[in-house]
């Protein structure tokens, strides 16, 4: 078809040709049943006839049609017309100057290049939240509206278009480098802003657009490009190896932006700025200074050396000075009034990252924040090579200071009269004087995750939530017995973050959902028992803050609302008060907890917080491990963003299935080495996170709350319900080549049964009692079963005679969980750690001796891995049918990250909209 104006492609009628570019030809056209202009872009005719990738832009498109942000330009639709050879996108239409024609004119002024600076970091906050990266950041993608107000496009687009399906991590990420290889000034104009890793064909996340964020800014302040050449090699070897020509700078540029510019340009990622929230704020410090301060060093504005080293100085004693004034002034401030706020960045103490440096865990997982009563002093848990310690940072002190007798300290709490410090270490509840010294224990808490929150009372008594059972408890302050307040919460659901009323009696706490991170509530009950009451839906972490309001998260926002505390009612409509703050979403089934937000307020009105996205599961991929351990990529390109829990091999050895855990969901995929593809699994898994293929590899059982069903994984049939039993959690472990199921029954995972169906039966009966045993496994001659059982206090993989009765033998030295047979029954693997609490996973195997009596060998270990999160009671590896290949999951490239830098906001509360 000939595109032309007045051409009509569906409801679209064509005005005018926009531009064309890698990404294929863009048009201006009226949307004739709405009225208003679109931009139309048609994808190229070789993208749109390979149905594989349009499926793939599909999904991709639902989620970039999802970005509601005014700095970002919407996609409202994906259609094909008749008549047609190429699919398009409908977007938004931005009529502006692009930013690449606005610097063809020459360098920005500061006060020019400053806010568009800002909305452009704002973009990439917003995005980034929702787990998308733009990926082909530049000006050309840039536009700058004739009222001031920036729109970036094309956002996520590089990856939904990528062409260079054979490896997701290739360079030709970059369309326009991919479609346009020929195009040297095209090309020219992408390379300049690609990150080094993605110049290299590695993997790129968030990182990457920050890097290109880098590029746009350093170009906007110079008129010049920060990596140029005469042609794309000699460009990217710019990119990889040289430095930009800092003199270039303008001399007015202050040492803030200097050193965001540093941050931003690092070739390493691992030091580079890792969120556009902190570019966003950097830039705020620029325009309206504020106390910062970072340690980075700054590119020199001129040569010499000691002349860059006095004003980075003087900048250090610049920042130190504003935060001792904006202290001062919070000292001297009566509790609401309405003084101008002060924004600031406050670092962890030297050396230490905010919340637990743990290897499994990737940020902190419970607030790390919490105000004495003052509101003029803050503690603050952080942690140095995995070891939690308590500081107090009083805000007239430029620096924080550790509190005796909090060492391996976490999950802190204050008491009302501001003298004690509560928290949790060695499974025990204790308290300490604010001004350190020995701790006292209250009471002993053995859940190896702690408690999700506690508070402390006017009337000395501890309310504390249980992370594993999630039943609100009560201790006396002086040292007592814990007793529940609380019955245990029906599945699928949490009671956590307790936090008292004035009253002394009541407690606001959130009930946690485990399915989806949206379900959850603010609920209020009496420390005495008795009814609950609902306060507020789709919320959770509620806080009590000045002005008689009560601040809670949703989603990643924090927000605001009237509460009348003597009642328990909220007075008004809950309104947004600050985007993009760290939230904890959905991180596995057990461990599940979709409500901790990373902010804490004083009753004078300030705030601090973490600035981040949802956060889900640990990120991790998918890798096959050979027998000594050496790895290779187990994922096709295209695959979904998330962390994988689980996975289970096809007997064919074809495909696998996937559980993969997104901040607000489990959702299932099946990997397809054959096609080199992912494909959405909708049904194949539930909240559980496990189940069985069967032996035809046709259908797949999938266990959930009360009970198990057969799933078709081609959805040629309506799924069908094997075996119900009501309040019980059902986990399919094995399903044997006579049609024999063996599945795991619990109550909620707390009291373990192992129980066998049999083909054509509807009701399980028991081989392994509650308590015995978990994690049970069936060699393929159906004589042997394999689980974990605890025994002397520790795990250890046990084997008997399936389906019973027999001896049992143990078979792990120490150790063992996660048990799974070779095809052939001749090898057993398991799972053990190098140290209790490490990281490190070690795969042994033990040798079988075929025979009418089982003989297993000597273990012995196979290979050792990092594994970021806990396999726990799901098995979360398979094993090829010859034993050959493992497949497991990994941490992605960018590796372990950690907090180090939170905000403060002086007087936040001014900054409020008032409730309506």
């Amino acid at each position: 078809m000939s595109i032309t104006p007045g051409t009509r492609l569906g409801a679209y009628e064509i005005v005018s040709l926009i531009g064309a570019g890698g990404m294929g030809e863009v048009y201006r056209a009226t949307d004739t049943k709405l009225g208003r202009d679109v931009a139309l872009k048609i994808l190229p005719a070789s993208f749109s006839n390979d149905p594989e990738r349009v499926a793939r832009f599909r999904r991709e498109a639902q989620v970039l049609a999802s970005l509601n942000h005014p700095h970002i330009a919407q996609i409202f639709g994906f259609e094909h017309a008749d008549g047609l050879s190429s699919t398009f996108i409908v977007m938004e239409f931005v009529d502006g100057e692009e930013l690449a024609h606005r610097l063809a004119r020459g360098a920005l002024p500061l006060d020019e290049a400053l806010p568009i600076a800002r909305h452009i970091a704002e973009a990439l906050e917003g995005a980034h939240e929702h787990g998308i990266i733009h990926r082909d950041l530049k000006p050309a993608n840039i536009k700058v509206k004739p009222d001031g107000t920036v729109k970036v496009l094309d956002f996520g687009l590089a990856k939904a278009t990528d062409l260079a399906s054979s490896s997701s991590a290739s360079v030709m990420n970059s369309p326009t480098l991919s479609l346009h290889a020929t195009a040297a000034g095209v090309i020219l104009g992408t390379a300049a802003y690609m990150a080094p890793e993605q110049a290299r064909g590695r993997a790129v996340d968030k990182r990457a657009d920050l890097w290109a964020f880098g590029c746009v800014l350093f170009e906007m302040l110079t008129g010049q490009r920060a990596f140029g050449g005469d042609d794309v090699t000699d460009t990217i070897v710019a990119v990889v190896s040289k430095e930009p020509d800092w003199s270039l700078l303008p001399t007015a540029a202050p040492p803030g932006l200097r050193r965001l510019l540093a941050r931003c340009l690092e070739k390493d990622p691992k030091r580079r700025l890792d969120s556009a929230a902190a570019a966003r704020l950097e830039i705020d410090d620029v325009l309206a200074p504020s106390a910062t301060a970072s340690g980075i060093a700054l590119p020199a504005a001129s040569p010499p050396a000691a002349a860059f080293s006095w004003t980075q100085a003087v900048g250090w004693m610049l920042a130190v000075g504003a935060f001792a004034v904006a202290a001062w002034s919070l000292r001297s401030r009566p509790t609401g009034s309405s003084d101008t706020p002060v924004y600031a960045s406050i670092d962890a103490p030297a050396g230490y990252v905010l919340g637990e440096d743990d290897a499994l865990s990737s940020m902190p997982t419970r607030t790390p924040f919490v105000f004495l009563p003052d509101g003029r002093s803050l503690i603050i848990q952080a942690a140095k090579d995995g070891k939690p310690q308590l500081f107090i940072r009083t805000f007239d002190r430029p620096d924080a200071r550790p509190i005796p007798g909090t060492e391996d300290a976490r999950v802190p709490f204050v008491s009302p009269d501001g003298k004690w410090i509560g928290f949790w270490t060695a499974n025990q509840l204790k308290k300490v004087p604010v001004e350190g010294g020995a701790a006292t224990t209250i009471c002993a808490f053995s859940t190896s995750l702690g408690p999700h929150g506690a508070t402390w009372s006017a009337q000395d008594v501890i309310v504390f939530a249980d992370s594993f059972t999630g039943q609100l408890f009560r201790v006396p302050a002086n040292g007592g017995t814990a007793q529940p307040i609380t019955e245990k919460p029906p599945f699928p659901y949490l009671y956590a973050l307790p936090v008292f009323l004035p009253d002394g009696t009541h407690v606001l706490f959130s009930r946690l959902a485990q399915l989806d991170a949206a379900d959850t509530s603010l609920m209020v009950q009496s420390i005495d028992g008795g009814d609950k009451k609902l306060v507020l839906a789709s919320a959770s972490d509620g806080r009590l803050i000045a002005g008689g309001r009560l601040a809670f998260m949703r989603l990643g926002t924090l927000m605001t609302v009237g509460f009348d505390a003597a009642r328990g009612e909220i007075r008004g409509d809950a309104v947004a008060a600050l985007e993009s703050v760290r939230q904890n979403g959905l991180r596995g089934r057990v461990a599940a907890d979709p409500g901790d937000g990373m902010f804490a307020g004083s009753s004078t009105g300030t705030l601090v917080a973490i600035r981040g996205p949802l956060i889900g599961a640990n990120p991790t991929t998918l890798m096959w491990a050979d027998r000594t351990g050496r790895t290779s990529s187990a994922e096709p390109a295209g695959a979904p963003d998330g962390g994988r829990l689980w996975t289970r091999i096809a007997p064919d050895r074809s495909r696998a299935l996937v559980s993969l855990q997104t901040p607000r969901r489990a959702e299932g995929w099946i990997v397809d080495w054959a096609r080199d593809l992912w494909s959405s699994c909708d049904g194949c898994v539930t909240d559980l996170g496990s189940g069985a293929w069967s032996p035809d590899g046709r259908r797949f059982a999938v266990g959930s709350k009360n009970s198990i069903r057969l799933h078709t994984v081609d959805g040629s049939s309506p799924d069908e319900l094997l075996v119900r039993e009501d309040g019980r959690t059902l986990v399919p472990h094995a399903w044997l080549a006579d049609g024999r199921i063996v599945y795991q029954s619990s109550d909620d995972f707390t009291a373990f049964e192992v129980k066998m169906l049999d083909a054509g039966s509807h009701a399980g009966r028991t081989i392994l009692p509650r308590g015995v045993g978990t994690e049970a496994d069936v060699s393929a001659d159906g004589r042997w079963l394999a689980y974990t059982s605890h025994q002397n206090n520790m795990d250890v993989v046990m084997v008997q005679a399936f389906p019973g009765p027999g001896a049992k033998v143990q078979v792990s030295s120490g150790l063992g969980t996660n048990a799974s047979w070779s095809r052939d029954g001749r090898e057993l693997y398991y799972i053990t750690r190098a140290t209790p609490d490490g990281p490190a996973v070690v795969f042994m195997a033990v040798d079988i001796q075929p025979g009418p009596t089982f003989q297993p060998g000597k273990p012995h270990e196979l290979f050792r891995v990092t594994d970021p999160q806990r396999c726990g009671i799901l098995r979360c590896y398979d094993v090829v049918p010859d034993g050959s290949k493992f497949l497991l999951r990994a941490r992605p490239a960018s590796g372990h990250q950690t907090v180090s830098r939170f905000d403060v906001i002086l007087n936040w509360t001014a900054t409020l909209q008032p409730s309506r």
